[in-house]
């Protein structure tokens, strides 16, 4: 169900977005417009790089649309990634984050998870 929830807010995303970036992509290319980012070489990213190593070898004021899925619990310093962030997006970008919730077990299972986030609007 969370997939078709990212997979929906991505085809939402690519009607108006020119620069599409997804952070984590986990080895899913969802869209071949879609720029992505992964450290690990096997998923194929269009850049391999581990996102907890600053600067992001990505353009300033470029990405006008990011989804961040399962990828910021992995994250080992939160403000350094979002200053990453706010200086690769248009100052309108779209930026879609979905993490486990911090009562999910599995979120305690993952010694990669380095945070645990609620729910927020």
């Amino acid at each position: 169900m969370l997939a078709n929830k990212v997979q929906k807010w991505i085809e939402e995303g690519l009607l108006s977005s020119k620069t599409p970036l997804e952070l984590g992509a986990g080895g899913i290319k969802r869209c071949s417009k879609i720029t992505t980012v992964d450290f690990l070489p096997y998923h194929h990213p269009d850049y391999l790089w581990d996102l907890n190593k600053y600067p992001w070898p990505l353009p300033d004021n470029y990405y006008d649309y990011v989804i961040l899925s399962n990828i910021l619990e992995h994250i080992v310093h939160i403000v350094p990634f979002m200053q990453e962030l706010h200086r690769i997006c248009t100052p309108s970008a779209n930026i879609r984050i979905v993490s486990p919730h911090f009562s999910n077990p599995f979120s305690f299972a993952d010694p990669t998870h380095h945070h645990f986030f609620l729910y927020l609007l």
